[in-house]
């Protein structure tokens, strides 16, 4: 059995400020790859918007970027498409026609955003499906 130790971290608010990995962020990453860590950065940024910023992909074993859309393995200098890129401003089949701020009614007779019953989130454990819209217990 192989047994990988790994530590994938966030870049934008996370690992990076204002676009840039700060000095504390860099030595705790040295420090975590001396412990023999392998390092993952995960971003929602695009691969070729995160190069422009990140001077400091070599540090890292992988990326997943776009969303888990793109991976990258800077040891190699591998990219691997796992989805083709969306159009700009395109959102999935089910948000068609709504939006978060729509005040359309959906098939359940909410108003809001429509979705499919299974992107639905359900309330807390021990709280009615009342209570959690409103949030009160």
């Amino acid at each position: 059995m192989v047994i990988l130790r790994a530590l994938a971290c966030d870049y934008d608010g996370t690992l990076a400020s204002e676009d840039r990995l700060g000095p504390e962020a860099l030595a705790a990453l040295r420090k975590a790859r001396e412990a023999g860590l392998r390092l993952v950065l995960v971003t929602g940024r695009t691969f070729f918007k995160l190069t422009r910023v990140c001077e400091h992909l070599d540090l890292f074993d992988g990326v997943v970027a776009e969303n888990g859309g793109v991976l990258y393995f800077p040891p190699t200098a591998t990219i691997r498409a796992l989805a083709p890129p969306r159009r700009r401003g395109s959102l999935p089949s089910w948000t068609a026609g709504a939006s978060p701020t729509s005040s359309g009614t959906s098939s359940s007779g909410r108003r809001g955003a429509t979705r499919p019953r299974s992107a639905r989130c359900s309330p807390r454990p021990g709280r009615t499906s009342s209570s959690s819209t409103t949030g009160r217990r």
